[in-house]
């Protein structure tokens, strides 16, 4: 559970490239997505050196793991640096690559969570995307995935309350503030509540006869899933 860019890696490749007249087609960004993997191997010591995993992430994983919930990586990053990164904090056992999506797949956050359901064959009902920024939120919804807003990035509580969130966490990890006071943590409970409240609201438009998303993967962050 780190922070990603807000902005897709070929977006900005692109971006830095063509103010220099360089070319920017699919090959040549193969070849910095190569160079980028390459680099982050090279310097994986000091970015564990200079970074930090942020705490309770590993027991979320690990309690999310133990209930069986299956979970992936829908990133910003292409997956070879996406896997680096949590190799290196010791946050990649659970993570199941193959079904998640990743920055050489689409440029579009909204794609990505699409193409993630499917891979892993995922109903959006029953899927949960957690997230720290508002673009999370509004990719996770653009599908019908329910969101666990975490304000570990830029974006504060009030931020990703606005954004629609189902539910809005200071933390991922079970600590205490300064005054000793127990923060609202993470759990698999939330997992499970918000997937039953989204099916429930799904069946109040059906009842409702409001148009709905098809239940079917009809198409990331960590998404989580039974």
């Amino acid at each position: 559970m780190g922070r990603e860019l807000s902005a897709a890696e070929p977006v900005i490749f692109r971006e830095t490239a063509n103010p220099h007249g360089l070319a920017t087609d699919r090959a040549v960004f193969e070849r910095f997505a190569r160079a980028l993997t390459a680099a982050h191997l090279e310097r994986a010591a000091e970015l564990r050196e200079r970074g930090h995993a942020l705490p309770g992430a590993a027991a979320v994983l690990g309690a999310l793991a133990d209930a069986g919930v299956r979970q992936t990586v829908v990133s910003g990053n292409i997956r070879a640096v996406a896997e680096i990164k949590l190799q290196v904090f010791g946050l990649d056992t659970p993570i199941l690559w193959e079904l998640g999506a990743y920055r050489e797949d689409h440029d579009v956050r909204a794609d990505l969570v699409r193409l993630s359901l499917q891979r892993a064959q995922a109903v959006a009902e029953s899927t949960v995307l957690i997230g720290d920024t508002p673009a999370d939120i509004e990719g996770a919804h653009a599908n019908g995935v329910p969101v666990i807003a975490v304000a570990t990035g830029r974006s504060n509580e009030d931020a990703l309350r606005h954004a629609g969130a189902e539910v809005v966490l200071p933390d991922p990890g079970c600590r205490t503030d300064g005054q000793a006071r127990p923060q609202r943590c993470l759990t698999t409970c939330d997992v499970a509540s918000v997937k039953r409240r989204s099916r429930a609201a799904r069946r109040r438009r059906l009842l409702r006869g409001e148009k709905v998303r098809a239940a079917g993967p009809s198409c990331g962050r960590h998404g989580a899933r039974r």
